[in-house]
């Protein structure tokens, strides 16, 4: 099935609108923060390497090497991006929010599927990497696991994939999703 889903399913209007409105508040509130942002070849390599953090790819890799000094967390790390993948599809295809229009006519990236909310790069880097850092059960384990979680968010909202409030939504669905799985592993 592709993004579209099916048809004959009801957005969620009034609960779109009231993200537009957050959206908007907060694209205001961090007006002066996004001019300060250089659009450019290395920025936009820079946004790119770091999008594919977010992919389902890159985690079923990591889960392989882990598979040989940790099966246990490899298995964990499975886990968490198979649960991840279906919550996020299934939430995309109930809300079908509309990815953001490019700012230019020609975006910096292909953008892959239709619905942007939430980010599913987001919430499985969260998943993931805050698993992966309270598993740990060391402090420092978090300062690695916490850049590579907001590079991945800036890195959809630099490549204009998607809107503030489904970055934070993946971040929140994610971070659910890491305490469900220390809950389980």
């Amino acid at each position: 099935m592709n993004d579209a889903g099916s048809d004959d399913l009801p957005t969620a209007p009034g609960f779109l609108t009231w993200l537009q409105h957050l959206d908007h508040q907060i694209q205001l509130a961090s007006h002066s923060f996004g001019r300060s942002i250089p659009h450019g070849a290395a920025p936009d390599s820079i946004a790119k390497v770091l999008t594919q953090l977010g992919k389902p790819f890159s985690y079923l890799w990591l889960a392989a090497g882990l598979a040989f000094v940790d099966p246990p967390a490899a298995f964990a790390v499975f886990c968490l991006v198979l649960a991840s993948e279906i919550l996020n599809w299934v939430l995309k295809r109930r809300i079908r929010r509309p990815r953001p229009s490019p700012k230019s006519s020609t975006p910096v990236e292909t953008i892959e599927g239709k619905f942007a909310f939430p980010s599913a790069h987001a919430q499985l880097s969260a998943a993931v990497w805050g698993w992966l850092a309270a598993s740990a059960g060391s402090e420092a384990a978090w300062l690695p696991a916490l850049a590579v979680i907001a590079a991945v968010g800036w890195s959809r909202l630099y490549l204009r994939h998607h809107y503030p409030t489904d970055i934070i939504a993946g971040w929140t669905l994610g971070a659910a999703t890491a305490a469900a799985g220390l809950a389980i592993f």
